[in-house]
C-alpha cells in the first residue's frame, strides 16, 4: 500500500532497491544443495561403518577373546 507522499515503486522498510533481485537470486541458488547431499551421504556411510565395526567387535570379543580367556583360566574351551 502506498503512503501519502511516497512515489510509486519506492522502497520502504526492509526492502531496499535491489533487495528483491537479491532475494530471487538467493531462492534460485542451489550451490549449497550439493554440499548438503554429500554431507548426508557421508553420514549414511559413517552409520554403516559404525554398525559393521560394532558387529565385528562383538564377534571378536565373544569368539576369539572368550576362547583365549577360558584357556588362560584353565577352563574348557567351548
Amino acid at each position: 500500500m502506498q503512503r501519502p507522499g511516497q512515489l510509486a515503486g519506492e522502497a520502504t522498510g526492509f526492502f531496499r532497491p535491489g533487495m528483491a533481485a537479491a532475494v530471487q537470486r538467493f531462492a534460485r541458488d542451489e550451490t549449497g544443495a550439493t554440499t548438503v547431499e554429500y554431507g548426508m551421504i557421508v553420514g549414511m556411510i559413517s552409520v554403516a561403518i559404525i554398525a559393521t565395526l560394532t558387529s565385528i567387535g562383538v564377534t571378536i570379543r565373544d569368539d576369539i577373546f572368550g576362547v583365549i580367556s577360558t584357556s588362560m583360566s584353565g577352563g574348557e574351551a567351548e
